[in-house]
C-alpha cells in the first residue's frame, strides 16, 4: 500500500516533462510563447512559467491513478497536507484541486492514507517533503501510472492561449506506449503530432468550436479514443489519457480552466 500512495507524493516523484507544441501557422508564435518548459527534475523549474509577471504562483493537482490497477479500491483517496494544515483530505482518483494560489517560498508537503475521521491523522507514508515556488509558475502536478504501470507523477506546465481563442492540451497519463495525437483529421489543416510518450503532453491554441481529438497507437492512425468537443473562448482543455487498456481502466479526465478575457 505504501508504493500506492507514493504515486501521491506530487513532488517527491516529480519527473521531467516535456511539451511538444503544434499549432497551424496563424498560430505559431502564440504557442512559442506559451512554451516555457524547464529541463531540470526540481519542482521550481518543472512547473514552468506562465509568461505572466504576477505575483505568486498558481498550481492544480489531479489524482488520475485507478486504484483498480493496483489492486486496491478504484477511488484510492489520500490526504495531502501543506505546512501541517490539511488541504487536501480524502482526495480521490479522478479529482482535480485548485487553482490553489501560493506565495512564492517554500513548503512542507506530505501524503498519507485517507482517514475520514481525522483527516491527515495517519502518520505521513511519504514526506513532509520541502519543497520551493516561485512568481509567475503556473502548472497541473498529476499522478498517473507510467507506460509500464508503475505510480508516478508529472507537472504539465499550463498554457493559454490569446484571448478570443481556446487552449487545447493532449496529456499522455496511461499505460500505454507511444499514441500519435489528430486533431480534425478531416480538415485540411488537421494536426498530427506522432510519437507523444507518456508523461508528455501537445499543447496548442485553437480556434474556437467543435473539434475531433483522438488518439492512435504510434504509426497506426487507427483510434483508441476520439472525442469531438466544441471549444469555448478564454477556456482552456487539458485531456489526460488514465488507466490501462489490457484492464479495461483506460479512459480520459478532462480538466478545465478558464482564462482572462
Amino acid at each position: 500500500m505504501q508504493r500506492i500512495v507514493g504515486a501521491l507524493a506530487f513532488v517527491a516523484v516529480l519527473g521531467l516533462t516535456a511539451c511538444t507544441d503544434t499549432t497551424d501557422p496563424a498560430d505559431r508564435a502564440d504557442a512559442a510563447e506559451q512554451a516555457g518548459i524547464g529541463l531540470q527534475e526540481d519542482l521550481v523549474a518543472s512547473l514552468g512559467k506562465s509568461g505572466m509577471m504576477v505575483s505568486g504562483a498558481t498550481v492544480y493537482v489531479g489524482h488520475g491513478i485507478n486504484g483498480t490497477d493496483l489492486g486496491a479500491s478504484e477511488a484510492l483517496p489520500v490526504d495531502v497536507s501543506v505546512n501541517g494544515a490539511c488541504a487536501l483530505p480524502g482526495f480521490e482518483f479522478r479529482a482535480f484541486a485548485g487553482p490553489l494560489s501560493f506565495t512564492a517560498g517554500d513548503y512542507e508537503i506530505a501524503v498519507s492514507l485517507a482517514d475520514a475521521n481525522t483527516p491527515c491523522g495517519n502518520t505521513p507514508v511519504i514526506g513532509p517533503v520541502t519543497v520551493t515556488v516561485n512568481d509567475g509558475d503556473n502548472a497541473t502536478i498529476f499522478a498517473h501510472l507510467t507506460d509500464g504501470g508503475a505510480p508516478t507523477a508529472s507537472v504539465f506546465p499550463n498554457a493559454f492561449a490569446r484571448p478570443g481563442r481556446a487552449q487545447l492540451a493532449a496529456r499522455h497519463a496511461a499505460n500505454f506506449g507511444a499514441v500519435d495525437v489528430i486533431v480534425d483529421p478531416s480538415s485540411p489543416k488537421g494536426i498530427t503530432v506522432p510519437d507523444l510518450v507518456n508523461g508528455n503532453q501537445v499543447s496548442t491554441p485553437i480556434r474556437p468550436g467543435r473539434h475531433s481529438v483522438a488518439l492512435a497507437p504510434a504509426g497506426s492512425m487507427t483510434p483508441v479514443f476520439e472525442i469531438s468537443p466544441v471549444l469555448r473562448p478564454f477556456t482552456a482543455y487539458y485531456a489526460y489519457a488514465v488507466g490501462t487498456p489490457s484492464n479495461g481502466t483506460f479512459e480520459v479526465l478532462l480538466q478545465t480552466v478558464a482564462f482572462g478575457r
